[in-house]
């Protein structure tokens, strides 16, 4: 740390392990002797962000702080809880740097930047009786919203990194991956038996050695009449071209000092080729082994593994900012008011988020409705992420003011605000620029955790796919006829189409 900070003069630098309760855990105790200013704010943060996520948290003792022009935050051990954190102080890390290293010019534009963003809304609030009575949005058909999302698709927010082969479970491939050598590097024998010259027909063979898995033949050349003992997947010596089974030989002579094999007789006629792979057989040299836009399970990383691509092109992990909207919404964790309800639409989405795929799912916590506090949670989740998943506020109530805020204070194209389903029906789906430059998408689901739920499926998890690469985005969908539905204890309208949510194992 000392070096970093006094010789490197590095900008940042992140600590990662060693935060915990664990007897070898110091990390918090080294840094503070070296810090000369604090930082508590930053580590209070994370730790309030933790929190959200789990109780466990209380039990990290990170600390923050600066040496010279240099910031040191320690964050948890696991690579999950890491990100997470990371997560947290990322937006403000720029201007954190600016300041310690005193860019005028940068400090200036951040603070510009911050003004901007607290603007007061201009959503006109007042004129309760005057609202429309109707939904003021055309009603469109799911697979017409869902085509509506692909063609908003920000394709230039895509980028991509080479991640260590370890990693890369449920990641995305983001280019060709081509064999930079043959597989088998060798010609390999497919049975346990012996190296032959086919030539030699059925007769006696001396045996001159054996191959074994790792042996290295080396120069090595077979001459006729002679054969070499063999394991299945080991190097065939120079000059032999088949393999005979064990089951196909038989016994001539032996030693009498150790037991090895002296002659052994060929009772099948070989053949050129029998038993032997040869080299390339498995993958051949420039051979494409992995297409763009594979999605790497474990056969596709044993495969890299075999190759020796331990660095792998994959796409970069998409961050969700998750908002639930409402004045009754208490987080899980609180004791319940009159009145109140506890927030499960959040826990829901980020549990779909992380269960679905490789994507970073960021808690931005409860927005109350009232538009000021909807502007502000959503210029702060356009800060962290490229996409915002929003519950609630979309429907026809005096308080829903989502799409009003979208419209009139961050100027964004509503692509969709109706929809032709049940549940599911006021499920809406936005574009717009953010002040990074960058285009945002905005899925605002309704309330209702079951219409959320649905609408997520069909929706939200096929843009983060394709922002992540996926192949095949969309769910298939499965036209089935009910024969029989129990009405209890609300009437089910069955006017609009009905959409499920199953989940098959075969």
């Amino acid at each position: 740390l000392l070096k970093w900070c006094d010789e490197d003069c590095l900008n940042v630098v992140l600590t990662v392990g060693g935060t915990g309760f664990g007897v070898r855990d110091i990390t918090p105790e080294i840094t503070s002797k070296i810090i000369k200013r604090p930082a508590p704010a930053l580590s209070m943060a994370i730790t309030n962000a933790s929190l959200k996520i789990t109780p466990y948290a209380m039990l990290s003792r990170g600390v923050s702080g600066i040496r010279n022009q240099t910031l040191i935050i320690n964050l948890p051990g696991s690579e999950k809880a890491a990100c997470e954190c990371f997560e947290v102080v990322a937006p403000t890390l720029g201007h954190a740097v600016a300041l310690l290293t005193d860019a005028k010019k940068e400090i200036e534009e951040n603070h510009q930047r911050v003004q901007n963003q607290v603007s007061p809304f201009t959503v006109d609030t007042r004129n309760v009786a005057g609202r429309p009575r109707e939904s003021t949005w055309p009603m469109i058909e799911v697979n017409t919203g869902q085509k509506l999302i692909e063609d908003n698709i920000p394709y230039e927010n895509i980028e991509y990194h080479y991640e260590s082969l370890s990693k890369c479970i449920g990641r995305v491939l983001a280019e060709d991956i081509i064999a930079p050598a043959p597989f088998p590097p060798f010609p390999a024998a497919m049975k346990d038996g012996y190296a032959v010259l086919s030539t030699d027909g059925m007769d006696l063979r001396s045996v001159v050695g054996s191959s074994v898995a790792g042996s290295r033949i080396g120069s090595f050349v077979l001459m006729p009449g002679e054969c070499m003992r063999v394991n299945t997947g080991c190097p065939i010596p120079n000059g032999a071209d088949a393999v005979v089974q064990v089951e196909d030989t038989a016994l001539s002579q032996s030693s009498t000092l150790d037991g090895e094999e002296i002659v052994i007789m060929v009772k099948k006629q070989p053949t050129a080729g029998l038993d032997i792979r040869s080299v390339g057989s498995d993958i051949a040299e420039g051979e494409i082994v992995l297409k763009k836009n594979t999605l790497l399970g474990s056969v596709e990383l044993g495969l890299l593994a075999t190759l020796g691509i331990t660095q792998i092109p994959v796409y970069k992990l998409v961050s969700v900012s998750v908002i639930s909207t409402g004045d009754e919404l208490v987080e899980p964790s609180e004791q319940l008011a009159d009145g109140k309800i506890r927030d499960s639409n959040k826990t829901t989405l980020m549990s779909l988020i992380r269960e679905n795929g490789r994507f970073l799912p960021l808690d931005l916590g409860i927005s109350l409705d009232n538009p000021s506090d909807l502007l502000a949670t959503l210029l702060c989740a356009m800060t962290r992420s490229d996409v915002v998943v929003t519950t609630g506020s979309v429907s026809m109530g005096d308080r829903d003011y989502l799409k009003h805020v979208l419209l009139t204070d961050l100027n964004a194209t509503i692509h969709f605000g109706r929809l032709n389903m049940k549940p599911g029906k006021p499920t809406t789906f936005a574009t717009c620029i953010g002040q990074d430059g960058r285009k945002k998408m905005v899925f605002c689901l309704p309330g209702n955790p079951v219409s959320a739920f649905v609408t997520f499926h069909l929706f939200v998890l096929p843009a983060l796919r394709i922002l992540s690469g996926y192949k095949k985005p969309f769910p298939t969908l499965i036209k089935v006829k009910v024969s029989a539905i129990e009405i209890h204890p609300v009437k089910l309208s069955c006017l609009l189409p009905f959409y499920c949510i199953y989940q098959y194992f075969f």
